[in-house]
Formats: structure tokens, C-alpha cells, sequence
């Protein structure tokens, strides 16, 4: 089977009627590590160059692979670090706001508990803001 699908890869040709390069697993089957399929036949040397140029691919391949998904990580992480600066930063503005009221209240005329009942959860909300601010991402 896998003959037939070298032959039937070897006999496509373009729409201009010229032959194309024909691939077979992304390797062009017209040169293998530089060797025609002709100077592989048969060959033991020229096998055995064929399996270390394989050997090398797939070394490259995990490489890559391994490459990409610490990149991934990398990714996931910066979105995350992101996304709670966001939230960290929507904490810190609200937290401005019901700050500047409560202090208002609180140097007014207005009942000092008026002042604390706005002044007390914009501290706190400066510190959860804070925090998703400023926090590590855990491993």
C-alpha cells in the first residue's frame, strides 16, 4: 500500500501538464536526505543516511513541539496576568470614586456614618484591587 501511494503521489501532475514536486508525510519522495529513491534502493549506506535524516526530523519535530507549548504557556499566562490587571484596575477605580464620597461625607455636615458607609468598602476594594494587581500566578 504504502508503494501504491509513493507511485500515485509520483504520477500527479499540475494543471499546466508539467510534473509537481510529489510529497509524501511532507518529504518530497524525489529526494530523500538528498538520495533518489534509485540510490536508496538497495542500498544499506544510503538507508542508514535516510533513518538518521528521519532520526534528525523527528528529534527537530519534539523540539518544536516542546518550543511551542512552552510558548503556549507563555501565552496563557500573559492573558491571565491580563485579565486581572483589569479586574485590579476596575477595583481601583471604583474604590476612587466611593473614596472621594465617603471623605466628603466624612468632612461635611452629613452624619459621619454616611462617610464610613462609603469610606470602609472603598478601602477594601483598594485592597482586592490590590491584590489582582499584584498577585503571582501559581504554578
Amino acid at each position: 500500500m504504502h508503494s501504491s501511494a509513493v507511485q500515485s503521489a509520483t504520477a500527479q501532475t499540475g494543471a499546466s501538464g508539467q510534473q509537481q514536486n510529489p510529497a509524501f508525510l511532507g518529504l518530497s519522495v524525489d529526494q530523500l536526505a538528498g538520495l533518489s529513491v534509485d540510490e536508496i534502493k538497495g542500498n544499506k549506506v544510503a538507508i542508514t543516511m535516510l533513518l538518521h535524516y528521519y532520526t534528525q526530523l523527528s528529534e527537530e519535530n519534539t523540539s518544536l513541539r516542546n518550543e511551542r507549548n512552552t510558548l503556549s504557556t507563555y501565552v496563557t499566562g500573559y492573558q491571565q496576568k491580563k485579565s486581572d490587571a483589569r479586574i485590579g484596575a476596575v477595583f481601583s477605580a471604583v474604590s476612587t470614586v466611593l473614596m472621594g464620597f465617603g471623605v466628603n461625607l466624612l468632612t461635611g455636615d452629613a452624619p459621619k456614618l454616611y462617610g464610613m458607609s462609603l469610606f470602609i468598602p472603598a478601602i477594601i476594594m483598594m485592597v482586592v484591587g490590590l491584590w489582582f494587581s499584584l498577585r503571582e500566578e501559581e504554578a
